[in-house]
């Protein structure tokens, strides 16, 4: 199969893109939270680079409510679970005449890629090189083996693009609509804790072998409480008798924010957040919060940690799950990093 693909492969050593040239550029972006955070800095750098471009975004249904009132983004294409919603989005894909498609899916690269030429037949096709798969694209840049995944999204744009200079640095964004962060201020003030520095514990992940139990959040929760801030906690919606449990049993605070744009305005307000690996790491860059990150033994910090801000990385030593971690070294990660944050702020 791949065989015949290859005889009707896009034309390979093609000349890059002049940025001012771009009229219409699709990005392909279906899969998680984090992704999508984590890709706000390659929506940063395209729309410097060529300020007129018309930006659509293909988004899974989770992941798009973090670019839905995007400025940078013209539109949001959503790739959905069901057949005639994807054959809505692959007509309205192809009706846009797209100059260049970024693949920025980086595992299982064979698939998106295919989809990329049946979305923008005529338009350029970068994303990411795999062994055997590069002629699926016009400009395929080689795997890294390490560095952070936003710094390898952003290598696209260097391998698809001619840029007459480096890429500055681009943090993290999220665009948060004013009703957000109201909701935010509101949760925050029905606990007192608007106006006073607090710790903030997110319990939730996107797969159960990246929680701790019930009982190692309580104890990870009266450990951080000793550290001398009010604590909020905070989950998944699912998550929420859990949460008032464990609030209940250190005096803390339940904290309820009516979206995930209105958790990131929450998060803002925090002196530190402590979570697993998950989404809440990269909201919690974007809104530039010191973070403790939880990684069980399989994780990858090197490519998914905290990005413009102070954290702290514990890392499980043995073990398949989260709950393999010893929340008092993620106590002592947190007093560390409090006496980081303390020094800095000091005239």
């Amino acid at each position: 199969m791949l065989r015949l693909l290859r005889i009707g492969g896009p034309e390979q050593g093609l000349p890059k893109l002049r940025p001012e040239n771009l009229r219409r550029v699709l990005l392909i972006r279906y899969d998680r939270l984090g992704d999508m955070v984590i890709t706000t800095p390659f929506l940063s750098a395209l729309k410097d680079l060529a300020p007129d471009v018309e930006i659509d975004l293909l988004a899974s249904p989770a992941n798009r409510v973090l670019v839905d009132r995007d400025p940078r983004v013209h539109r949001v294409i959503v790739w959905e679970n069901s057949a005639a919603g994807r054959l809505r989005a692959i007509r309205e894909c192809r009706s846009r005449n797209y100059d260049a498609v970024f693949q920025l899916i980086l595992g299982r690269t064979t698939l998106p890629a295919l989809l990329a030429r049946l979305l923008a037949p005529r338009g350029r096709i970068i994303g990411k090189s795999t062994t055997g798969h590069d002629f699926l694209m016009h400009h395929a840049t080689p795997s890294a083996a390490d560095g952070h995944f936003s710094d390898r999204t952003l290598s696209l744009l260097r391998e698809g693009l001619h840029l007459d200079a480096p890429l500055p640095d681009y943090p993290y964004t999220l665009h948060i609509p004013e009703s957000d962060r109201r909701g935010a201020e509101s949760e925050l003030a029905r606990h007192d804790l608007l106006s006073r520095p607090f710790i903030l514990l997110n319990i939730s992940a996107s797969a159960s072998i990246r929680e701790l139990t019930e009982e190692q959040n309580i104890e990870l929760a009266r450990g951080l409480a000793a550290l001398g801030y009010p604590i909020g906690i905070t989950g998944a919606p699912v998550a929420g008798e859990l949460v008032a449990r464990i609030a209940a049993a250190v005096g803390g605070y339940p904290l309820r924010f009516t979206s995930l744009l209105s958790a990131a305005a929450g998060m803002a307000h925090a002196k530190m957040v402590v979570t697993p690996d998950t989404g809440t790491v990269h909201v919690a860059s974007a809104a530039g919060v010191p973070t403790v990150v939880m990684y069980w033994r399989m994780g990858h910090p090197g490519g998914w940690a905290p990005r413009g801000v102070p954290y702290r990385i514990v890392q499980a030593e043995h073990g398949e799950l989260l709950r393999d971690i010893d929340t008092a070294d993620v106590v002592r990660a947190a007093a560390d990093l409090l006496r980081e944050i303390e020094e800095k702020a000091k005239p």
